[in-house]
């Protein structure tokens, strides 16, 4: 048996399988909204790690939704922060770079770059579901469609620099281009949350 809490609402269910979880959660969840929480026996876990569980394991399911809007608008101050601390480390890694202490460099390139490719993915997420009005649409989309070309390209300019080993160009696209593209996605972001 298993408590499975739904938006404060509780009920005791005993699935036989995973799959029957799922299906009943799917039933239960509001319309048009998505899972922002969700913890298995007080431990929070992604959605598609549900999976990864013996259905006989969970004791407690609490489950939390919003609507799609409120969870990108939700994400936009703590994504503003977690810029500003990606390009600290970018300029930090730069400075590696310059100053000879590539494998220093190197011991955290591969987390900031996984790093690097979770903020893409959010960004297009705020982006796509933050339900700004048309006019702050319109001052948006084509600054943010310059930003993803430029961060795009700059991306692709570092794996040819890295693959070349030209430390000085590494070092001028981790101090100064990308930390200078993340902070145009701040301004925007910052314009997308008032």
């Amino acid at each position: 048996m298993m408590e499975i809490e739904i938006n404060g609402s509780r009920r005791t269910l005993d699935p036989t399988s995973i799959d029957e979880l799922r299906g009943y959660m799917s039933g239960a969840l509001p319309t048009e909204e998505v899972i922002c929480v969700l913890r298995v026996n007080g431990q929070n876990v992604a959605e598609e790690h549900l999976g990864t569980y013996d259905v006989t394991s969970i004791r407690n399911l609490e489950i939390r939704t919003t609507r799609p809007e409120a969870l990108a608008r939700s994400a936009i101050p703590e994504t503003i922060d977690w810029i500003h601390r990606l390009s600290k480390m970018l300029r930090s890694l730069g400075e590696d770079y310059r100053y000879g202490r590539e494998r220093e460099a190197a011991d955290r390139l591969v987390p900031l770059v996984d790093a690097l490719q979770v903020l893409v993915g959010l960004l297009s997420g705020i982006r796509e579901f933050a339900g700004l009005n048309p006019a702050t649409q319109a001052l948006v989309d084509g600054p943010w469609d310059a930003a993803e070309s430029e961060l795009r390209l700059a991306l692709n300019v570092f794996v040819s620099e890295f693959e070349n080993g030209d430390s000085v160009r590494l070092s001028d696209l981790l101090s100064h281009e990308l930390p200078r593209i993340l902070e145009s996605f701040n301004f925007l972001l910052e314009k997308m949350g008032t």
